[in-house]
């Protein structure tokens, strides 16, 4: 690839990558693991709430400028049995509002569903010294962060990075007297794949999207050169230092940096110390 990873316009070349003792797969065999959203330790992944409070205005404001409306939905009512008060307007609305919100649950059910079928990620970080990623996925400062280039993640065409958008809100849907505003919305569903509660803004997540179709294995290749950088952790076993030396020696890592965390002395910080530079 020639082209570094996007952001919102912004390049964003160096990425990493937490994991476990597992994570040495990924120089040992040149691939990275790829996921499904559904298997991600976070459960409100991809989910969307129903905007009920505006749920009026918008059949009003969709009436106005479409009148016909209502008699395509009083026929609607009629097919599904609902019965209500012809000559009042807001029962109308009411019994159409009962009526959308049971069907957006199921279109939400229905919706996290194929995107987890569909779609595998790859999630990143901007840094590799991020104290509670180190806790939360590298095994307890025992595993490793490997860091390299976006060029060379993907075999064909440019990489572009998500960024995600944190928030306390979920990503809501409207109820509309149009359904096909949300159904199949590409738009809406990039929302809902990058929005997540505020509180995992410390991760500085980057994410990849894949199409399940071009990673059928789980794993996408990487080309070892833009492996550039590997941080053992600050309780890394001897057989991790082992490991990494063998993997230092290969002819396509000769140009590997490789370090361990250690602690900073007067701050909550880690610190990066080379090692193996020798090799």
């Amino acid at each position: 690839m020639s082209k570094p990873g996007a952001r919102n316009g912004i390049v964003v070349k160096r990425v990493y990558k937490y994991g476990d003792t597992n994570l040495f797969d990924m120089l040992l065999n040149q691939r990275i693991k790829v996921s499904s959203i559904d298997s991600f330790n976070d459960p409100f992944e991809i989910q969307m709430g129903i905007d009920v409070q505006n749920a009026l205005d918008n059949i009003q404001r969709e009436i106005l400028s479409n009148p016909g409306l209502v008699n395509d939905w009083k026929r609607v009512l009629k097919y599904f049995g609902a019965s209500y008060d012809e000559t009042k307007f807001g029962d109308l609305a009411n019994k159409i509002i009962k009526f959308q919100i049971s069907q957006l649950k199921q279109t939400v059910k229905n919706t996290k569903a194929k995107i987890s079928e569909i779609m595998r990620v790859i999630c990143l970080s901007e840094r590799p010294d991020i104290i509670q990623m180190w806790a939360h996925y590298s095994e307890k400062h025992i595993g490793l962060v490997i860091g390299f280039d976006t060029d060379a993640t993907k075999p064909n065409g440019e990489i572009v990075l998500h960024e995600m958008d944190y928030s306390d809100q979920m990503i809501r849907l409207p109820i509309t007297l149009i359904p096909e505003k949300i159904i199949g919305n590409q738009s809406l569903i990039k929302k809902l794949a990058r929005r997540k509660e505020r509180y995992w803004k410390y991760e500085k997540e980057l994410r990849l999207y894949l199409d399940t179709k071009t990673v059928p294995d789980g794993f996408e290749p990487i080309d070892p050169r833009a492996i550039k950088e590997v941080y053992l952790g600050l309780r890394a076993p001897e057989t991790s230092f082992l490991v990494m030396e063998s993997i230092k020696r290969r002819p396509e890592y000769k140009h590997l940096k490789v370090y361990q965390m250690t602690k900073h002395e007067n701050e909550f910080k880690l610190m990066p110390k080379e090692i193996l530079s020798g090799i």
